[in-house]
Order: structure tokens, then C-alpha cells, then sequence
């Protein structure tokens, strides 16, 4: 996968099977430890990034018996230039056996993206389960926008004394917003998380131990939290300025809406995203 939250994530619900067989040995490839110690300790199934897997290939990690590599979220892995990584993957993993199955998983795989996947795997099958991968009965969709204030941050205080939300997700494209958001929640007393890549690696586990015990109310994200992250019961989703491709708004609003829930996705009204606000509402 292509994050390490994603990775815990993942890893974290595989841990479930655990209770139909014990036997089952399932390694979180996230720590230089754990590659050494997968050299001498086989796994059955191993959760990790590209890097860590092509540090394990070159500590020497017996892949003979690998039959199946999944790659999630791979159109994210594709835009994040991982595609000589794992150009650089398969091949040392096909030294192995020539019969290794390769699947590409994401909600968003697009002409371009299965074109670079083509590239990389010539004989690959696509199959696409929605005909529309932006319209989700689950989601409403809005533009939030004052009359007479254009100051986007007033919107967004206007908003959530309206809103009341069991969770919600607030979107900002900068670290910057991100923290000012953050700090302005914190100080009119709400609980609020805060995640964005410049954090931790111990200060992201945080935030998502106390998500996962209902200790926050909102979250103030970057897209760091938008592709792939199952955060149970958001309600809603706020945009405080759109991301630059349309496909990451599909990932941001898909945080809510999931499995037997339904949820509102928010942007606040910017006038500089007003050409992007105008293809969106044509596509959802």
C-alpha cells in the first residue's frame, strides 16, 4: 500500500482471520527489524510499502513460494511516481517464479492510470464494477457559500454551527490550514484531531487510536487521510479548498457513506475553485 496508515490499516483487519485459523502467520512490514527477522521466519502473508519490500528483496527474503501481490490503492502509487519501484519489484520477485499474480485495486482507476498499468503488466484484465465511480446514492453533495462574506474560514464556522455531525472529516489542501483549522476548533473547546505528513510516525498512531475509540469529533486533514482509510461513522466531509485533480474530491466525500451509512459532503465556496465547483456538480 502506499502509506504506512494504510499498511496499519490493512494489517489490522487481516488480524480477523486469525480467529478461523491460528496456524496463519501474518507480518506488518513497517520496522528495519521486522525485515531482518522475516529472512528466518517465513510468512504467509506479508502487509507493506513497495520500499519495505524491495528492502526485504535485497536482505534476502525468500520469495519462492510468493503466489499473489496486491497492490492497494494503486492509481495513488502511480501518481506518487512509485512506477519504477514497482517495475523494479516484479522483476526481482519474477526472478522467483515466473507465475506470481499481480492485482490492482482502487475506486478510481481512470484511462491514464490503466494505461500505466498496461505499461507494467501487458497482459493485464480490467474489471470495473461501477459504470459512474462518482455517484454514490449514500453521498449528498454541497456548495456552501455566504452571500455577502467572502472569507471561506467565517463559512466554515457558519457551517458547523448548522451541521451536527457524529464525525466529521475537515479537508484543507496545506499543512497551514490544516493547523489553523485545527487550533480554532481546539480553542472554542471541540474535540478535534489534527493529521498531515510532516507529523510523527507515533503522533499519526495517535490520532487514529483515539478516532477508533470515539474520542474525536472532527478531524482536520490533509489528502493524507482521504485515499483507502475506513474511519467508521463519518458523517460528514468538509472541503476547505479543492484538491487540484477532481479524482482525490471522489476520495475525500467516499471517506463517508460506507457500508450501511449515509453522509453529506461539504465544499466551502471559494471563488478561485469556482471552474472546478462547476465540473464536479456535473459529475456527482
Amino acid at each position: 500500500a502506499p502509506t504506512k496508515e494504510l499498511v496499519w490499516q490493512i494489517y489490522n483487519n487481516f488480524l480477523k482471520f486469525l480467529k478461523f485459523n491460528t496456524n496463519l502467520k501474518i507480518t506488518l512490514l513497517d520496522k528495519n527489524d521486522k525485515v531482518n527477522n522475516l529472512v528466518t521466519n517465513p510468512s504467509h502473508i506479508i502487509i507493506s510499502t513497495v520500499e519495505k519490500i524491495k528492502q526485504a528483496i535485497s536482505k534476502g527474503v525468500n520469495f519462492k513460494d510468493l503466489k499473489l501481490i496486491v497492490l492497494d490503492e494503486a492509481d495513488m502509487l502511480i501518481d506518487y511516481g512509485f512506477v519504477g519501484a514497482i517495475n523494479d519489484m516484479f522483476a526481482k520477485l519474477d526472478l522467483y517464479r515466473g507465475d506470481i499474480q499481480k492485482v490492482f485495486c482502487s475506486a478510481s482507476i481512470h484511462n491514464n492510470i490503466a494505461n500505466t498499468f498496461k505499461k507494467v503488466v501487458p497482459n493485464i484484465i480490467n474489471v470495473q464494477l461501477e459504470k459512474n465511480i462518482y455517484s454514490n446514492a449514500k453521498i449528498k453533495h454541497a456548495i456552501v457559500y455566504q452571500k455577502d462574506n467572502k472569507n471561506p474560514l467565517d463559512t466554515l464556522q457558519k457551517l458547523l454551527q448548522v451541521i451536527n455531525p457524529y464525525l466529521c472529516i475537515i479537508f484543507a489542501n496545506t499543512k497551514q490550514d490544516v493547523e489553523m483549522i485545527y487550533s480554532l476548533l481546539l480553542n472554542n473547546n471541540a474535540s478535534v484531531g489534527m493529521l498531515h505528513k510532516d507529523m510523527e510516525t507515533r503522533e499519526r498512531k495517535q490520532v487514529f487510536s483515539k478516532l477508533n475509540n470515539n474520542e474525536y469529533k472532527y478531524l482536520v486533514a490533509t489528502d493524507l487521510a482521504s485515499r483507502g482509510l475506513d474511519i467508521d461513522g463519518v458523517s460528514d466531509v468538509i472541503s476547505f479548498g479543492l484538491p487540484k485533480e477532481d479524482i482525490w474530491y471522489l476520495h475525500r466525500s467516499g471517506r463517508t457513506g460506507r457500508g450501511k451509512y449515509y453522509g453529506n459532503s461539504y465544499v466551502i465556496y471559494d471563488k478561485k475553485y469556482e471552474n472546478q465547483i462547476s465540473k464536479l456538480d456535473k459529475k456527482v
